[in-house]
């Protein structure tokens, strides 16, 4: 994450997302394609030019991922790859299955709405209750005016009785 945040990108630090964009663990993939989504919008474009290649391949993978997230932070880095290297990020986008080139087309004007509004604006347009940035029980909970849990519950019943 601080590498993501400073902008500043070497080899090293490629190489640990692009072994966190196939580890195994779910979770792991998604954060590391939502680090990958951030470099790509906050490094400065010479630097990110000279890994094109590494970053062509994460992305190609990122966009057919298993996880939904993960699918999500790689279509808007294609379009932020676009702005750093037009001609790859096309080439990239040809090359891919027609039913992923729809979904990646269909996301590109998400990248400015997410420049500006963050994570806020996917996890407000993410499919479904069962959806991993959905909001859970305690948001639900909250927005009907009552306690997420029982203990919670418990503790607003004893401060009424005072």
């Amino acid at each position: 994450r601080t590498i993501a945040a400073s902008g500043r990108l070497n080899r090293p630090a490629l190489i640990s997302f692009f072994t966190g964009c196939q580890s195994k663990h779910s979770t792991v993939r998604k954060n590391a394609y939502h680090y990958l989504l951030m470099i790509l919008t906050s490094c400065e474009h010479a630097v990110l030019q000279r890994h094109s290649t590494t970053i062509e391949k994460l992305l190609r993978a990122g966009v057919s991922d298993a996880v939904q997230d993960a699918r999500r932070y790689a279509r808007l880095g294609v379009w932020a790859f676009e702005r750093v290297n037009k001609k790859a990020a096309r080439q990239l986008i040809d090359s891919l299955e027609s039913a992923v080139k729809r979904a990646v087309e269909r996301d590109r004007d998400e990248l400015d709405t997410w420049l500006e509004q963050g994570d806020q604006h996917l996890a407000r347009s993410a499919s479904g209750p069962g959806s991993p940035t959905a909001p859970g029980p305690a948001a639900a909970a909250a927005a009907r005016g009552r306690p997420a849990t029982a203990a919670a519950s418990r503790a607003t019943d004893d401060s009424a009785r005072r």
